[in-house]
Formats: structure tokens, C-alpha cells, sequence
């Protein structure tokens, strides 16, 4: 009998101790954005995924995470009222940034809570995003943050939506490598920046063109005026042949430019490079040209460049 009282009594006190640590975080939780909002009228807290490639405003549990059906949050915040974001990790470091808002970069560490406040002044559609690369999703990690004056919405989506780009699967064994250079170009999320067909024209705040330019112009770019010269420059890539290394001559007008040109574009590709500046004393372009050379190998590069000359090639028999 008295064994059996202490198998009940161990029982509950087991369900109890579980009971209180499923709750506790929830319960530390309220308390935590109870104490932060005590300052403001509207109060947001944003945990970022990177498996989802999203901030979400959804509280995440134990089994959420692998769960997915996330979607990039939409804040929504009242002209003139103090607001409070809570930003939280539920994975890898991420850094938060609205530049329109003047809200960070802001670091996100798991573990912890950055809160930051702000009162918008403005209605209107405000981008924010990650821009700390988090793994191949970090291209989607955006989206936007509603301001209303009033309880009418503001009409619009902000950004154009990125997709589950990663996840698409490769081209088949033996694939061509315009095809290889396709596959890479959206599965490694450039088409995020640089559009769905290489046409540029993605907002980028502070950035001294405005928008992310037209891959469609490469070909340009790199001295290729005339179809004829970008099939013969294909035509090395195809062979697996880095233009910038090759010693023979193609019928092309300057050669030697074409490959100074090809290097300082590969060179760029792997390197990265920074958005320069409209206004000197303003924010950061928050899109800038990530460094590659830890996941794109030559030949990739190559077979990127080979598939974004042909839409230098569409766009010619487009016109």
C-alpha cells in the first residue's frame, strides 16, 4: 500500500513538474511583453526562422518550428502611437532592419530579446528584412510592416513574394549548363534582388540607382553587342572553358576587354560588393551583393553567367 501511494504521489508530482514547464515559458512570456509594453500603445514581437526563410509574428512551441506553414508577418501600427517590436531568434544570429523606419540593423541572437521603439509618422507599406545570411532561405526573410492612419488598410503587398526558391530541386543528371546556371540562379535566391526574369527593378531604399539593375543587360555590359558574340562566348561555356583564361581568339571586337570585363564580374560574384549610397548620411541599402566564394564554385559561376546571357538574347528577340 505504501509503495503504492509513493508510485501515485511520484505520478502527479511528475505531471505537475511537466505541466509547469510547458506553461512557464508561456506564462514568462506575458509577463516579459507586459513589462516592455509599458511604454507603448502597440506592441509586435517577430521570431525569425530560417528553415522558413520568414519572420514570423506567431509564437513558436517545441514542434512548430519543423512544422512549417509560416508566412512573413505583416505588423500593422497606428500613425503618431509609440510601438514596440520584440525580436526574437528561433534559430541562428539574423539581424532586423527597416531603414525607411529608422529601425537598426538590429542584431537577433537565439536566446535573447532585442526590443526596439519607434513611433511611424508616416502611412504607408515599410520593407523590413534580414541581413545577416542565415542559410539559403535568408532571400525570403523579408517582408513588410503595415502603418495606417485610421482603420483603413493600406492598399498593396510591399514586396514581391519570394517563394520556397530553396527548395527547388536540381536540373537532371547531364543537364545543359544554361540549365545548371537556371537551377542556381533561383535556388540560391538571386532571383529575390535581381528579379523573376533577371528584369532588376526591386526597390532598394538609399541605394543610388533606386532599384537593383537589369541582369538583362550583362551582355552589354561586358562588351557582347551582337547575338552572334554572346553565342560564341556560350559557346566557351559549354565547354567548360573560363573565358578569362582563354588564349585563343573568337571573332569578337576588343576580345581582351570581354575578358577583363569577365573577370572583374566573376570576381564581383564571389567577393560582393556594396550598394552604394543616394543620400551619404543616410541608412545602408539594405540589399547589397553577398560574397559567393564559399558556395558557388568557378565552374558554377560560369554556368550562372552562361544562363544570364541568354536573357540578354531574349530580351533581342523580344525586340
Amino acid at each position: 500500500m505504501q509503495n503504492r501511494r509513493l508510485e501515485t504521489l511520484a505520478i502527479a508530482l511528475t505531471v505537475t513538474g511537466a505541466a509547469a514547464a510547458l506553461l512557464w515559458p508561456v506564462l514568462e512570456e506575458a509577463r516579459a511583453v507586459e513589462r516592455a509594453a509599458a511604454g507603448a500603445s502597440q506592441v509586435v514581437t517577430l521570431t525569425a526562422l530560417s528553415a522558413a526563410g520568414a519572420w514570423t509574428d506567431r509564437e513558436i512551441r517545441a514542434g512548430d518550428y519543423w512544422t512549417g506553414g509560416f508566412e512573413p508577418a505583416r505588423p500593422v501600427f497606428q500613425v503618431g502611437e509609440v510601438a514596440l517590436v520584440r525580436l526574437k531568434s528561433a534559430d541562428v544570429h539574423h539581424s532586423f532592419y527597416s531603414p525607411e523606419l529608422g529601425i537598426g540593423p538590429v542584431d537577433v541572437k537565439p536566446g535573447h530579446v532585442a526590443e526596439v521603439t519607434f513611433t511611424p509618422r508616416e502611412p504607408g507599406l515599410y520593407p523590413y528584412y534580414c541581413t545577416t545570411v542565415c542559410g539559403d532561405p535568408h532571400f525570403a526573410m523579408r517582408g513588410v510592416i503595415e502603418v495606417r492612419d485610421g482603420d483603413a488598410p493600406v492598399v498593396g503587398s510591399g514586396l514581391p513574394s519570394a517563394g520556397r526558391y530553396w527548395l527547388l530541386p536540381p536540373p537532371a543528371a547531364g543537364a545543359s549548363v544554361v540549365e545548371q546556371g537556371r537551377w542556381l540562379f533561383y535556388s540560391k535566391g538571386c532571383a529575390t534582388c535581381h528579379g523573376w526574369e533577371g528584369q532588376g527593378g526591386v526597390p532598394n531604399f538609399n541605394y543610388t540607382d533606386d532599384t537593383i539593375p537589369a541582369l538583362r543587360k550583362t551582355a552589354a555590359n561586358v562588351f557582347l553587342r551582337q547575338p552572334e558574340h554572346i553565342e560564341a562566348v556560350l559557346g566557351l561555356l559549354r565547354q567548360g572553358v573560363a573565358v578569362e583564361n582563354f588564349e585563343g581568339e573568337l571573332p569578337i571586337p576588343r576580345f581582351f576587354m570581354v575578358k577583363n570585363q569577365f573577370r572583374n564580374v566573376k570576381k564581383l560574384i564571389r567577393e560582393g560588393g556594396v550598394a552604394g549610397k543616394k543620400d551619404v548620411h543616410g541608412p545602408e541599402p539594405p540589399l547589397q551583393m553577398p560574397a559567393w566564394s564559399h558556395h558557388l564554385s568557378d565552374q558554377e559561376i560560369d554556368s550562372l553567367l552562361a544562363f544570364i546571357l541568354t536573357l540578354s538574347l531574349e530580351d533581342r528577340s523580344a525586340g
